[in-house]
């Protein structure tokens, strides 16, 4: 007699899903790097380009643009591992190879999933489903929210309520397969939004309404936004200097 599904699941347990961390780094180009000479340019783009490929061999990675959106930054690389040491080891590679060597992280937000945001969560089922980076709108949006001591005093029913708020925010206005993690203090911030949206005046009434929701009425959070254009890595080193 065949054992029934259940009892084939009870015999051979699936080992559980490891935690994902999601980084987002964002970069700043210095001017040494315009000063160099066209040749020297050419060989430092294929250098980098060449590390962002081979990283993308080890770990989920998308690159997105910043330049002429904010003076601080230029762009962002949005990576996903199950291991913090190969996150740092692809950090190392990456700031060291061509491009690289000119550009400084401006920002760098350290997050796991947001339990409601996970597919898990949203089928009612147990566990972590693993989240991969396949963007289908051309634009992100990146709010980091810093929360203190305000909030941490809040119950944690009313937490829980203008979470939902957030995100209720967020899936009105776009189509994000994710859309909060938790960062804990990691670097700065402790709460991050990420929508992915198109490039209408859609994105600006979203973010317009994150700043008018009870977590900032409440607690006088101002969230920063970062709205990041998604590109072809090789395409969007090309266009650096």
């Amino acid at each position: 007699m065949t054992p029934s599904p259940e009892a084939q699941e009870k015999e051979n347990p699936q080992p559980p899903a490891r935690r994902q961390f999601f980084n987002f780094l964002f970069l700043k180009l210095d001017s040494g790097f315009r000063a160099l000479l066209s040749n020297e340019k050419i060989v430092a783009k294929q250098e980098f380009s060449s590390a962002l490929e081979s990283a993308s061999k080890k770990l989920a990675i998308q690159a997105y643009s910043l330049q002429g959106l904010r003076a601080d930054c230029d762009f962002l690389l949005w990576r996903t591992v199950d291991d913090l040491a190969l996150l740092q080891e692809n950090s190392r590679k990456i700031l060291s190879s061509g491009v690289g060597k000119h550009l400084t992280p401006v920002y760098s937000y350290i997050s796991i999933p947001h339990p409601a945001a996970a597919p898990a969560a949203q089928e009612g089922k147990a566990g972590n489903s693993p989240v991969s980076i396949s963007p289908g709108q051309p634009a992100l949006l990146v709010c980091p929210f810093t929360l203190g001591r305000r909030w941490r005093r809040l119950p944690r029913t009313e937490r829980e309520k203008m979470t939902g708020e957030l995100l209720a925010i967020k899936n009105e206005y776009s189509s994000a397969g994710f859309a909060a993690t938790f960062s804990i203090g990691i670097d700065g911030g402790n709460f991050l939004l990420t929508a992915e949206t198109d490039c209408s005046e859609r994105v600006f009434v979203m973010l317009q309404n994150l700043r008018e929701a009870a977590i900032g009425r409440t607690c006088g959070i101002e969230p920063a936004a970062f709205l990041c254009l998604r590109g072809d890595a090789h395409n969007l080193v090309g266009s650096l200097g």
